[in-house]
């Protein structure tokens, strides 16, 4: 009996330990989107935006520079060099497919490159007309988070209700965390970091 009770007790307090890290957040409304909602990081009217940027990648260290450019097809083309302007990686990001373009053959290993398609997706992901969303506030009503679907998770967009800008993005599912990318002012600045794995991306922005 006293097993059982302990065994019960086990279950309740695993169960409260994965309660949603949402849970704390308040419902607005659920809403399909128009698509201008939600700012997004590479606008239409931009046509490039250079980082420089440092990576790591399980333990390998590599900086540079990194290439967001719009070209005419509307397609956007990211494009990462060391400081010798050799070419690390290229990829394309076309009607919100993702396409290699070129990677370094000693990091053109399926569990990176579908890392970087998956951080470049959310990034970079725009089409966001007739999507279903439900609308948060946090709880000091600093933010106005939408959160959508995204494969198997969730997209959070934190953005702020005083300036209104994108400040960050969570992707995961009800309780747990994958991938987190915060913005600094303007873009100036961003980080991509997992929470899951051993790798992390770090840019600031190049005044040119």
């Amino acid at each position: 009996m006293k097993s059982l009770l302990l065994n019960s007790l086990l279950i309740m307090l695993l169960v409260a330990c994965s309660t949603s890290r949402y849970a704390k957040l308040n419902k607005i409304e659920e809403l399909t989107l128009k698509g201008q909602e939600i700012p997004v990081f590479f606008a239409d009217t931009t046509d490039k935006i250079l980082y420089k940027s440092s990576v790591n990648i399980y333990g390998n260290y590599l900086s540079g520079l990194t290439l967001f450019k719009r070209l005419p097809d509307s397609s956007i083309r990211v494009v990462f060099m060391n400081e010798l302007g050799i070419k690390i990686f290229e990829f394309e990001f076309k009607n919100n497919e993702f396409k290699k373009v070129f990677c370094l053959e000693q990091l053109d290993r399926p569990s990176i490159i579908n890392t970087i398609k998956s951080d470049l997706e959310i990034l970079l992901f725009q089409s966001f007309i007739n999507q279903k969303s439900i609308i948060f506030n946090d709880k000091e009503n600093l933010y106005r988070i939408y959160r959508t679907r995204f494969g198997e998770f969730f997209n959070y967009y934190f953005i702020s209700r005083k300036t209104n800008t994108l400040l960050k993005i969570e992707n995961g599912g009800l309780t747990s965390e994958n991938v987190e990318i915060r913005f600094g002012s303007n873009a100036d600045s961003l980080e991509i970091e997992h929470k899951d794995m051993d790798i992390n991306i770090k840019m600031y922005k190049i005044i040119e």
